[in-house]
C-alpha cells in the first residue's frame, strides 16, 4: 500500500457512486499480484489489446467503475464518463 497526497492543483478527483466493498474487493484480488500492463497502457492511445496476465491503471478503475473491456478506455476517457455519469 501507498499513500500518495493529491494536491488540487496537480490532480483533478472526480467523485464516483459508492462501489460496494465487494465489488472492490473482487476486482482487487482479480489485480492482486499481477504485474503492471505497459503495453496495455500505450495500447489505450493506440487501440492495441492489452495483456490478459496484466492490469494498467485505468483498466483497473473502469473494472472497479463496473465496465466492461477497460482496457479499451484511456485515463482521459473514463474521467469523461465519470463527469457524464454515463458509467
Amino acid at each position: 500500500m501507498k499513500v500518495m497526497p493529491l494536491p488540487s492543483e496537480k490532480w483533478d478527483l472526480i467523485p464516483l457512486e459508492t462501489v460496494p466493498a465487494s465489488h472492490l474487493e473482487e476486482v482487487w484480488r482479480s489485480a492482486h499480484g499481477k504485474k503492471y500492463d505497459w503495453t496495455g497502457a500505450i495500447g489505450t492511445v493506440l487501440k492495441i489489446r492489452q495483456s490478459e496476465n496484466k492490469w494498467f491503471c485505468s483498466e483497473f478503475c473502469a473494472a472497479v467503475m463496473g465496465i466492461d473491456d477497460g482496457w479499451r478506455f484511456s485515463p482521459n476517457d473514463l474521467a469523461a464518463l465519470a463527469k457524464s455519469g454515463a458509467f
